[in-house]
């Protein structure tokens, strides 16, 4: 496959307390934050601009129920422990997101870090996933992201916690935790929140994140611009973090998928025992593309196929779509349409015989040769199908003329 590297792009009423190195603390309330579609100005002057918001309005009648509210939010916020310099210096040194990164970006880093607060709690709702039978209950008021939708604007940059306050983040895939929270650990980076998407991984949420407890000192914040603007500065700094954030989300992905392979609607082995779902879950490795990104490169080496799990992926052959255009899983369409790849795995072509490229967000498993031919002497009944029907299919849609 194309080299998965991202493009780095240039908080429900809620009180918000911001403190830097360049702003002094005040508290402000962020309006609609998730309904908002207008972009806010970056940096400094997107907090100012957010700011206005903040203030009471009142009418010749007296104070009205904004004013109210904006009372609620000072008196929110005054509860909230807020840190010194120091200690939102010790934030980034101590974070295991920042683990190996020069001390001079994080110096940089902590001069754009801003103190936020929590909604208030509201009424619990239900949710079904659209994989899992039973219905999940789970609290949106206190979803900081969820998975498949935008980013909001105000929250579009790094939320993160400091260290005795991260476990107050739940990681959801298709509203499911992984439950093995070991495991979690293991695969995750505690105490962030919004990473794929500022650093460019992904557009959309890639899962939801939950706010399960009350974080002692609050939630801290670097907007994406002025992330971005002290890491154009630190080519090594931001390669290490981009990598870091990219393998921490493919990790719980595959980690999740494992844990529930017997319920992962792989559905061209819809059929098959679910031991031999498990261990083709087991042998796929996970990729994240966002959108625009080159998934598969033509003529480029090539010895594995690739399955679309979610998103859409175009397939372009010296410039032409081919395989009806897109690679795409769903009820609606084929059981192999979201496959492609099979001449590349059995070695039929050395060589990638067209593009493929992501139009939306991709999660992409790839199955190389050498873990198919472990598939297939372990399942030979299973596994004789597999190759010789993807076989059939691309060279049904694909022309080599």
């Amino acid at each position: 496959m194309a080299d998965a590297s991202p493009r780095l792009p240039p908080l429900s009423n809620r009180p918000i307390s911001h403190q830097s190195s360049h702003q002094t603390g005040r508290t402000v309330t962020i309006a609609e934050a998730h309904d908002e579609t207008k972009a806010a100005p970056a940096g400094s002057a997107f907090f100012n601009a957010v700011g206005k918001m903040s203030k009471p309005l009142q009418g010749d009648s007296g104070e009205t129920a904004a004013g109210s509210r904006w009372k609620l939010a000072m008196k929110k916020a005054q509860a909230i422990k807020l840190p010194e310099k120091k200690s939102q210096a010790w934030l980034l040194d101590a974070h295991p997101l920042f683990h190996g990164t020069s001390k001079e970006v994080r110096q940089e880093l902590w001069a754009y870090i801003h103190h936020i607060g929590l909604p208030p709690d509201e009424q619990s709702h239900t949710i079904s996933s659209d994989i899992f039978e039973e219905e999940i209950t789970v609290r949106p008021d206190r979803m900081l992201l969820k998975q498949g939708e935008d980013v909001p604007e105000k929250m579009l940059g790094l939320i993160l916690l400091r260290k005795e306050d991260e476990e107050a983040f739940e990681i959801l895939y298709n509203g499911v935790p992984l439950v093995d929270a070991e495991t979690e650990a293991e695969q995750m980076i505690r105490g962030v929140a919004g990473q794929e998407v500022a650093f460019g991984i992904s557009t959309k949420c890639i899962y939801s994140v939950r706010v399960k407890s009350e974080p002692e000192h609050g939630l801290f914040f670097i907007h994406s611009d002025e992330l971005n603007f002290v890491l154009q500065r630190h080519r090594k700094d931001r390669q290490l973090l981009e990598s870091r954030v990219r393998t921490s989300a493919t990790n719980f992905i595959k980690a999740w998928t494992e844990r529930y392979s017997s319920r992962v609607p792989i559905r061209l082995f819809a059929n098959m025992p679910n031991d031999f779902k498990a261990a083709v879950v087991k042998k796929m490795s996970v990729q994240i593309y966002a959108a625009g990104s080159l998934i598969c490169k033509e003529q480029a080496p090539a010895e594995s196929c690739i399955y679309v799990h979610s998103g859409d992926a175009d397939v372009i052959k010296a410039g032409v779509p081919v395989y009806g255009g897109t690679l795409r899983n769903g009820l609606r369409q084929k059981a192999w349409q979201p496959w492609w790849g099979m001449l590349e795995l059995t070695g039929a072509s050395p060589q990638n015989v067209a593009n493929v490229r992501a139009t939306t967000d991709c999660m992409v498993w790839e199955l190389t040769t050498s873990n198919a031919a472990h598939l297939e002497e372990e399942f030979p009944n299973e596994f004789v199908f597999f190759p010789q029907s993807g076989l059939s299919t691309t060279a049904d849609d694909c022309s080599f003329g």
